[in-house]
């Protein structure tokens, strides 16, 4: 399996993109337990979740 990283840019609509994305990963990690302590600030979308396979396939 391989996972892209699309950069879309910093600013307004990019950012837009990427803080809500980023909020999905925090709430999904702080909700599964993850590993990766919170202070490291690298949250990660689990792709075996049903709602991380559905935003990734459209």
């Amino acid at each position: 399996m391989a996972c892209i990283m699309l950069h879309s840019g910093s600013r307004m609509f990019g950012n837009m993109i990427g803080q809500y994305f980023n909020k999905i990963a925090h709430e999904m990690n702080d909700k599964y337990f993850s590993a990766v302590p919170s202070e490291y600030n690298l949250p990660f979308l689990p792709v075996i979740q049903t709602r991380v396979r559905d935003i990734l396939t459209g």
